[in-house]
């Protein structure tokens, strides 16, 4: 395990909010000079603790709405379950699908073009 310092933590923890904030506005954050920000951040990449930087897409400025569907398959067959399931893990316009147990037994969240 790598010795982090407070600094670190902090510089991991603006990353995670937002991987695109510039250093100097991480570095007024954590209370050193962006070449210092820049240094640690190479560091931790080096040392395999920052593995990559995801981008964030806000799908409402490109014109879509999320919609959360949930499924209960008390009445259904296994064929028509997979059936379903198949269908929205193959659907161009899914964000995320997910089996799951308790309440819901499928949920998927799909993506729609807003019109207007």
């Amino acid at each position: 395990m790598q010795n982090l310092d407070s600094k670190d933590h902090k510089i991991i923890y603006h990353l995670f909010l937002n991987s695109r904030e510039s250093l100097a506005s991480i570095g007024k954050k954590v209370g050193l000079q962006k070449t210092v920000i820049k240094y640690r951040i190479d560091r931790l990449v080096k040392e395999n603790i920052i593995q990559n930087f995801n981008a964030m897409i806000d799908v409402f400025k490109l014109g879509y709405s999320v919609y959360q569907l949930n499924f209960v398959f008390q009445y259904v067959s296994p064929e028509k379950e997979k059936e379903i399931i198949d269908y929205f893990t193959d659907y161009k316009n899914t964000w995320s699908a997910a089996s799951a147990k308790g309440r819901y037994d499928f949920t998927a969240a799909i993506l729609v073009k807003n019109s207007g």
